[in-house]
């Protein structure tokens, strides 16, 4: 085996043993957490928890910020935190099942005739 082989076995080792852990994180992010999102409760301001016609009054950075209950309550329908967690295991797995796929080829690249 000369020293192409040997470079593209431990490249291929490499990708392997990442695209596989890129995957799995990927399918977990995508099943478990994606999925079976539980249902958060009502909404709270300062520790109190809040019911219809409530107002939660914060500050950010110097900047006051009034977020009713309804405005709350509309962010989590839309989905924002599942849709990230979609995004992110897509990703994963996508970016793992290239990286498995990238390493085949470096092994068939490294074993044809120079």
């Amino acid at each position: 085996m000369g020293l192409r082989q040997t470079l593209a076995m431990v490249v291929y080792m490499l990708m392997m043993v990442v695209g596989f852990g890129a995957s799995a994180v990927g399918l977990i992010a995508l099943l478990v957490v994606g999925l079976a999102t539980p249902d958060e409760g009502s909404p709270t301001c300062d520790g109190e928890v809040m019911h219809p016609g409530d107002s939660c009054y914060t500050s950010y950075n110097g900047n006051a910020h009034v977020s009713s209950y309804d405005e709350i309550m509309q962010r989590r329908e839309s989905g924002q935190r599942q849709q990230q967690v979609l995004i992110v295991g897509g990703v994963g797995l996508g970016g793992g099942v290239v990286l498995l796929l990238g390493g085949r080829w470096i092994l068939r690249w490294a074993s044809r005739d120079q």
